[in-house]
This record gives C-alpha cells, structure tokens and sequence, in this order.
C-alpha cells in the first residue's frame, strides 16, 4: 500500500507539474506585428507578455546577415520561450535586406550595428536604425539581449570576440553578466567558455541603448568555428539564463 501511495503521490505531482505548465503557457499573451511594414525593411516583431508586471527584454537577432545562429536561436524562443513576469519582445530578423543576401551588410548600405550612434547613417540602414529607436521607446524596453557571430575564439586570438559576453558601461549590465557567467560556462564546458568584455562598439545598439536611453544590454558573441546547431544551442541557452535572472532572480 505504501508503494502505491508514494506511486500515486509522484503522479499527481507529475500532473501539477504540467497543468502549471499549460496554464502558463495559456497565460501568455503573443501579438505579432511589423516593424517598417509595407517596405522591403519589413520585419516582424514578436511581443510575449506574462500579464505579470516586470521588465521588458527585447532580444534581436540578424542584424548582421550572416550570422545566422542568432536569427535561429531568436526564431526558435520567440515560439518557446515563455516569460513568467513582464514581457519580451523578439525581433527575429533585424536586418532583413543582408539577411536575405547573406552579408554582413549589402553592399549599397552600411552596417546597421555602428548606425545607432546619434549622428545615424544615411538610406535604408539609417531607416532601420531609426524603426529600432521607435521600438525601444514604443515598447518601454528594459534590457536588449543582441545575438551575434564572429570568427574565432577570443581566448585564442584577442582580435577575435568568439565566446564573449559585451556588456554595455551599465553597472547593472557588468552586475548581470558577472552572476551569469559561471552557470552558463559549467553548462558548455571550459574548452568552449565564455569570457566578458565591455564596451560595445561605438554605434552599436548595446551601446547606444545605454548612452542614449540608459537602457542596459550585452552582446552575445559564439563562435563561427563550431557547428550551426551548437551556435544556436549556446545563444538559447545563453538568453534563457540571462531572462530567467532577470525575470525570476530579480524581483
């Protein structure tokens, strides 16, 4: 009997456990709409609200077009991601003209991630960066979480950021990163390890964010030596610690 019992007594934990989950993810409000609409800027943003108050965190992916593990990694936790408080707001695909052309920029632009400083740039690029001002405030963003590529690893070659965290000159940022980095390094190992830097690149949206609108952010930063999926793998795994400290550990 007592077998059956504590058999029975894991069952109905089991079944608590996902109609938490279910009623949880029934709460979530999803609203999808463009940013730039109508134009071959167009691009969706996804708004996931908790109904809960608490922080908003915008996280982009693809504003370098080939980078393409963020815009997946941020694709996929738009659809699974789900806050427990406040709200996150996705923007998947960021650059849409060098996403679709596979470069870092098109040729007739500029990069889109040194056009956020307050001189701004000039065509599409300076359209785009201007959209992104307008969600930032439109939105009330608390924190931005940019997903990013490079070339190689920083702990090999220091004109590589491979494997970093940049934090925007925010104490709350360098705060963040510092609690976050030893759960997300025990997670992908030391050979793949992440390591912080700070600042941003002068016209990035991290650093602007900040020095502009006094929004904290970082970048996140793997490697483009490893397999896509692992890319993909380690930036998910990288903003779902970030948003749970954010969302659940800061209250």
């Amino acid at each position: 009997m007592r077998r059956i019992a504590i058999v029975t007594l894991f069952l109905l934990l089991v079944g608590a456990g996902i109609w938490l989950f279910i009623m949880n993810y029934n709460h979530i409000e999803r609203h999808v709409y463009q940013l730039n609409p109508g134009t071959p800027l167009a691009t969706p943003v996804t708004c996931l609200s908790s109904g809960t108050p608490g922080p908003c965190i915008l996280i982009v992916g693809g504003i370098h077009g080939n980078e393409p593990a963020g815009v997946q990694a941020a694709q996929e936790l738009a659809e699974g991601l789900m806050p427990q408080r406040g709200r996150l707001v996705v923007v998947d695909v960021a650059n849409p003209l060098a996403v679709a052309a596979g470069m870092r920029f098109i040729s007739t632009e500029t990069d889109l991630n040194r056009a956020f400083s307050i001189k701004g740039a000039d065509g599409n690029t300076g359209k785009q960066a201007q959209a992104f001002w307008s969600l930032l405030e439109k939105e009330r963003i608390d924190w931005v979480i940019d997903l990013h590529e490079a070339g190689g690893f920083f702990r090999r070659d220091e004109t590589e950021v491979g494997q970093t965290l940049i934090f925007s000159p925010a104490p709350a940022a360098a705060d963040l990163v510092l609690t976050v980095l030893d759960e997300i390094n025990c997670r992908v190992g030391p050979d793949l390890a992440f390591t912080y830097l700070s600042p941003p690149q002068s016209g990035s949206l991290v650093r602007e964010a900040w020095e502009q609108l006094g929004i904290p952010g970082l970048i996140v930063e793997t490697c483009k030596q490893q397999e896509l999926t692992a890319r993909v793998a380690q930036q998910q795994l990288v903003v779902k610690i970030i948003v749970d400290e954010i969302l659940i550990n800061r209250k």
